[in-house]
């Protein structure tokens, strides 16, 4: 798969309050039974005046999210749908068929990132319409 990134900035009052990285290219797979849930990995970030995370916070998010990528996009057994940054927290949404291997899978990526603490939540979104939502 290739990596088709979008940036869509998200406003609040007239200032930019976050900013979604929605990966374009898994769009063909929408409605797909094959990935019905969708999983949000949350954490609090450290944040500068805006409640962006600084230069150095982001950089280490860029590599957390290359860690997901690797172990779970490029398999196929899930499909990283984007990430969402601000308001002091990073957000990263995977579609997946099989949660539980999604998490114990995941456990392997929380160990190597230890200064970091994510909540899983999963839900069903057999219409991706979260997917929709988020990535126009």
């Amino acid at each position: 798969m290739n990596d088709d990134y979008v940036l869509v900035e998200i406003k609040k009052d007239g200032r930019a309050v976050g900013i979604i990285r929605c990966n374009k290219e898994i769009s063909q797979f929408i409605g797909n039974p094959n990935y019905p849930n969708i999983i949000t990995l949350s954490t609090s970030l450290k944040t500068n005046n805006n409640g962006f995370p600084t230069t150095e916070e982001n950089a280490k998010f860029f590599e957390i999210e290359d860690k997901i990528i690797e172990y779970f996009h490029h398999n196929n057994n899930s499909l990283y749908a984007g990430a969402i940054t601000g308001e002091g927290l990073k957000r990263y949404m995977i579609y997946t068929f099989n949660v539980d291997n999604f998490k114990d899978k995941f456990n392997k990526v929380q160990q190597t990132v230890s200064n970091y603490s994510f909540k899983i939540v999963v839900q069903e979104d057999k219409g991706w319409d979260s997917y929709k939502k988020f990535c126009p």
